[in-house]
């Protein structure tokens, strides 16, 4: 993900991290039941999501859809 998103075509991506063992509620306020879950919204609507993948092309992809 740090790599992809280092790329200029996703500078305009923000992203933010939740601590799986410290932000529970915020775990919970965002239904990711697992680690590594990868969830992209484009405004306030979510617009995929992705659980324990690592494979680039396939967060790219999700990436995509957000621009």
């Amino acid at each position: 993900m740090d790599k992809l998103s280092a790329q200029s075509r996703y500078a305009g991506i923000a992203q933010f991290r939740i601590d799986y063992d410290k932000q529970k509620d915020l775990m919970k306020q965002f239904n990711a039941r697992d680690r590594s879950t990868l969830i992209m919204f484009k405004g306030a609507k979510e617009i995929g999501r992705v659980v324990f993948v690592t494979d680039e092309k396939e967060i790219q992809a999700l990436l995509d859809k957000a621009l």
